[in-house]
């Protein structure tokens, strides 16, 4: 894990030197106005979710009834597929006349966090949650380079999944338990099936952001908010994965953090 965490560094910090050189210099486009050509983007983040999520409390009952010493935090990544809206007359191609949303941003956004807990008898439990949402916000320009986003919307896939394994000589043996929690708007089990299963909130800020300039890469830094609708029963997972009688059920709300590399889609749009 730290090995991968240096590997990412490294991989960000050689991208933002060749953003840095990477990108135009002339006066006409040294404004992130969002008027820029390349206005369809996407991005590649690695997240992190702290101590305080979903399975803490169950991680630290898993350490105490094995011995173990495994951490609570969360890792994985987030990818977003975004446009900025470049034109003041946008919607007229709707048949709205006269709203300007310029500045605007829409996007759909799919995050991946995972754990491995372990104990010494060679048992493995792994948690994989999984998100996607759809985001509504809006794009301000700072002093260039930098513009920062606020941005929103409903999840509506939204599912952890829980199984173990047993790890013999670095080979994996198929799991034996898997318990999902969690809602979805296209599962066919109505108890799980919901248009929205929570509410997403980000802060971004962008440097080098190529939907509002010629293009090239750019930096990304976000802080998000997960709001789950309801709770969800651990129950289960006391039961099939520690032999407990325990009784659960909480929240699944937790704030992130994400870095990572924004890309210009080669879908050239002249907005005026």
């Amino acid at each position: 894990m730290k090995n991968g965490l240096k590997y990412i560094i490294a991989l960000l910090l050689t991208g933002m030197i060749t953003v840095v050189q990477a990108q135009y210099s002339s006066t006409d486009i040294r404004y992130s106005s969002g008027h820029g050509p390349y206005p369809i983007t996407i991005n590649f983040q690695g997240s992190y979710a702290g101590n305080k999520n979903l399975f803490r409390e169950f991680i630290n009952d898993f350490n105490t009834k094995f011995g173990s010493d495994n951490r609570v935090a969360l890792g994985g990544f987030s990818t977003n597929l975004e446009v900025v809206i470049v034109s003041p007359h946008f919607l007229r191609m709707f048949g709205w006349q006269g709203l300007s949303i310029q500045g605007g941003k829409l996007g759909i956004n799919y995050r991946s966090f995972s754990k491995n807990i372990r104990n010494k008898e060679n048992l493995r439990i792994q948690f994989h949650d999984e998100t996607i949402g759809i985001n509504f916000g809006h794009r301000f320009n700072l002093l260039y380079p930098f513009t920062m986003e606020v941005m929103g919307g409903p999840t509506i896939y939204n599912f952890s999944t829980i199984s173990d394994h047993e790890d013999i000589r670095n080979d994996v043996d198929t799991s034996f338990t898997r318990t999902r929690l969690g809602n979805g708007i296209f599962e066919r089990d109505p108890d799980q099936r919901k248009l929205c299963s929570g509410l997403d909130l980000k802060i971004r800020l962008n440097i080098f952001d190529p939907g509002g300039t010629e293009g090239g890469l750019g930096l990304v830094f976000e802080y998000g908010r997960m709001f789950t609708l309801g709770k969800r029963d651990l129950t289960a997972l006391y039961e099939d994965f520690l032999d407990s009688a325990k009784e659960s059920s909480k929240n699944w709300d937790y704030g992130y953090f994400s870095l990572g590399m924004t890309f210009p889609l080669a879908l050239r749009m002249v907005s005026q």
